[in-house]
């Protein structure tokens, strides 16, 4: 899975990655992990389970989420949060 989420990050998002290594992803999480770009910058990529509840809302309402995280990046937890 690792080498497909490689090349998923590299062909969607054109981050080169150094490594990918699965962590620990929440409950609503399929699969989680942790790739670190060839730039030295690290991202938390989750894979969730389209099938749970939860997952669905999440999903079905991202549009007003990803306003907000934006903002937060901007804010005093600029570089503790990434969207």
């Amino acid at each position: 899975m690792t080498d497909e989420l490689s090349s998923l990050l590299k062909l969607k998002y054109g981050i080169i990655s150094d490594f990918v290594s699965p962590v620990a992803g929440g409950f609503s999480a399929k699969a989680a992990y942790l790739a670190a770009g060839a730039d030295g910058v690290e991202y938390f990529v989750k894979i969730y389970d389209k099938s749970l509840p939860t997952t669905r809302f999440f999903i079905e309402r991202i549009d007003n989420y990803m306003p907000v995280l934006d903002w937060l990046s901007k804010s005093a937890l600029g570089g503790r949060v990434q969207s």
